[in-house]
Order: structure tokens, then C-alpha cells, then sequence
């Protein structure tokens, strides 16, 4: 390394930046943004008021050193600005040389810290053996918590596997491992595979109409589910209602006889010829049915619908209410999503329903006017 550039490293007031620089790299190890430093009176008082630092220290040679050497590169300075001194170059940056990272911390004797990640498998090693396919998973997704040392969850966590009562329960064995926490285990898909946990299954109240009622019709809201199972307007009669709870009929493992659990209401009238027959097709891959969603008009509203498809492939928009709630919304019975807590929804382009994709769709992106279903006068379909 040559004498100048030692030199401008010692600088205390380069020093004082490129450990700003190292202070960066050790938050945030893998960086999208190149770290940059703007030359102005903020980050470089000595070079805009030298005379105030009794030093014999020249800052505009130590940066140009620093600058021929690629520790940093000069950006968005004028073309016209070129041979200008450095304090008259106007909106110039200074941008760091990512590859020099490991130069600078030779000169400044410090090493890059080991991240959570690396600290979890060194201690991963002391609780599970290696090589085995649990310690692979826990290497691969740690279990970090807030105000815990890798230490105390890692303890808590083999104590947990040794025991034998456990139950196939996701959220109950989570609780039961980690201090009465019950959502740990969350989105640890190899982790729960390996033990056989299973999420806790979607809960749906089912309604039929009539003894024979063959048409499916998921229905968002609870408020409208039950007016429906009371109202005594005929286009219902068919129908074996199902109430959706918003996206939880969504879930991947609905119609698998695991994941969700079907309530059948005191006064449903299916007999138990239809009834069986709808639980066996329900748990199934068959969509030879005509099965309907009715939801809110806006944005969420076609999420759910869309959704929906992925376990229900012939499923398509109820039609009659949503042509009513049409109408409903442009006689001025509707709000903007500015108006509520919709602003971060987000318009579906595209469903396996033509209706869908023809005129609610188009209304919403156009119109972009929100109708709740409870809104609707169920009578009036």
C-alpha cells in the first residue's frame, strides 16, 4: 500500500466515514444500495472550513487519493464542474467500492461480525446432532425470538423433541415448546412435515335450503350468511349455503378431511342421502357442481373469489347479487376505498370466472366504487 493512501486512511476525518461505511456493512451484510456520502459541509466540514481544524491535514488530496486508488468513485457531478476543486463541485457524491469492504477492515482491525444466522448454527450444534435431517431443517430456518438467546430457544426446543405426548396439533405443540407461544411454529413447513403437525383445521357452517338443495353458494360475511339462511326468497332453496369466513375457505387444505371440519346448522334440511353425498364430493378433487361466491364488491371481494378457484375450479361469481350491487353502488349507495381501510387492496386481473373477468372487474378498475355486502336486501335478489 502506498504512503499516500495510508496517509488518507489515518485522516480522522475519512476514518470517521469509512467506519460509518463499516458500521453499515455490519447491519446489513448483503446490501441493495451501494452506501454513498454526499460532498457537502454535513459529512466534510474540514474540507468546506479547513482553517477552523488547526491541522495539517489537506482532505481534498486524501479523498482524490481514496478516489484514484477506487476506494470510492465521484458520481452526478456536472460535466462542467470537471476540473473544479472538489468543494465547488455541485450534487457530486462519493459512492463506496463494495469490493474494497475487506481492505478496510484490515486497516481498521475489525472484523466482520458473524450474523444470526451463523451464531444459530454454531449453537444448533451443541443441541442436535449434525448431518441428521432435523439439525438440516433448523439449520436451514431457525427459530428466532424476540428477547430470547439462541441458547434458551434451543433448549426449550430439544427438551420439546425428546417428549413424547405430543399431540398433531400445530399451534398446541408450539405453546407447549416455547414459553405459551403459539404461533412459533408458523410457516415452518419442513419442521412441522418432519414432526407431522398439522395447521388447525378451517371451520365451515354449512346450511341447506331444502332436502334435495344441490348448487353451492360461499358466502363471505357471517351477518349475510345468516340472513340468507333466513330469508324465504326462493333463489336460495337450492342451495346449500356455506359461510366463507373472508379468505379462510381459501386455505390449501379445505377440502382435505384434515384440514377443515364442515358444521351442519340445527335447521338445515338437507336429508341424509344429499348430505352425504355433498360431504363426499366436498372432500374430494371433483368440480362437477355448479358452486357460486358472493362477497363484497371491491377488490378483496375477487381476491377471495380467485382464491377460491384454486380448490373449487367451476366456481363463478353469484351473479344476481352482484348485478344488484351494481346497480346499488351507482345509485350512489357505495364508498371509496379511501373512504375506509382499503387503501392497500389490490385489483385481481384475472379468474377462471367470465362474468368476473368481463364486468366486475372492469367495474372496479373504472368505477372504483366499494359496496359491503351486508348492504344488500337479500329479498330484493
Amino acid at each position: 500500500m502506498n504512503n499516500n493512501l495510508l496517509k488518507a486512511f489515518e485522516n480522522p476525518h475519512i476514518s470517521k466515514i469509512l467506519n460509518e461505511v463499516l458500521d453499515k456493512f455490519d447491519k446489513q451484510a448483503k446490501r441493495a444500495n451501494k452506501i454513498s456520502f454526499v460532498l457537502n459541509d454535513k459529512n466534510f466540514l474540514a474540507l468546506y472550513f479547513p482553517t477552523e481544524f488547526n491541522e495539517d491535514i489537506d482532505l481534498e488530496f486524501d479523498i482524490k487519493v481514496l478516489l484514484d486508488n477506487d476506494i470510492f468513485e465521484l458520481k452526478n457531478a456536472s460535466k462542467k464542474d470537471e476540473f473544479l476543486p472538489l468543494v465547488e463541485k455541485r450534487n457530486a457524491k462519493l459512492i463506496f467500492k463494495n469490493e474494497k469492504e475487506d481492505l478496510l477492515r484490515e486497516i481498521y482491525k475489525r472484523p466482520k461480525l458473524k450474523s444470526q444466522k451463523q451464531l444459530w448454527s454454531e449453537e444448533l450444534k451443541n443441541y442436535f446432532k449434525e448431518n441428521s435431517r432435523l439439525f438440516e431443517i433448523l439449520e436451514k430456518s431457525p427459530f428466532f425470538i424476540e428477547k430470547k438467546t439462541n441458547k434458551e430457544v434451543l433448549e426449550k426446543l430439544k427438551v420439546w423433541v425428546e417428549t413424547r405426548d405430543k399431540t398433531k396439533l400445530q399451534r398446541h405443540e408450539s405453546a407447549k415448546c416455547f414459553w405459551g407461544m403459539s404461533k412459533i411454529f408458523d410457516n415452518k413447513t419442513d419442521f412441522c412435515e418432519y414432526f407431522d403437525l398439522k395447521e388447525k383445521p378451517v371451520l365451515l357452517q354449512v346450511f341447506g335450503k331444502s332436502v334435495s338443495a344441490s348448487k353451492i353458494l360461499f358466502i363471505e360475511n357471517l351477518e349475510t350468511f345468516t340472513s340468507c339462511i333466513e330469508s324465504k326468497n326462493k333463489i336460495f332453496d337450492e342451495c346449500i349455503l356455506i359461510n366463507a369466513h373472508g379468505y379462510k375457505a381459501t386455505a390449501k387444505r379445505l377440502r382435505v378431511k384434515d384440514g377443515s371440519k364442515l358444521f351442519f346448522n340445527n335447521g338445515c334440511k338437507l336429508n341424509k342421502e344429499t348430505k352425504d353425498d355433498f360431504i363426499s364430493w366436498f372432500y374430494s378433487n371433483q368440480n362437477d357442481k355448479e358452486v357460486y361466491f358472493w362477497g363484497d364488491l371491491d377488490f378483496e371481494g375477487i381476491s377471495i373469489l380467485e382464491k377460491l378457484q384454486r380448490n373449487f375450479t367451476s366456481l363463478k361469481a353469484f351473479i344476481p347479487a352482484y348485478d344488484l350491487m351494481i346497480k346499488e353502488a351507482l345509485d350512489g349507495n357505495s364508498h371509496f376505498c379511501e373512504d375506509t381501510n382499503k387503501q392497500n387492496q389490490k385489483l385481481v386481473t384475472s379468474t377462471l370466472c367470465k362474468y368476473t373477468n368481463d364486468e366486475l372487474i372492469p367495474f372496479l378498475k373504472e368505477k372504483k366504487l366499494f359496496l359491503d355486502q351486508e348492504f344488500v336486501d337479500i329479498g330484493s335478489i
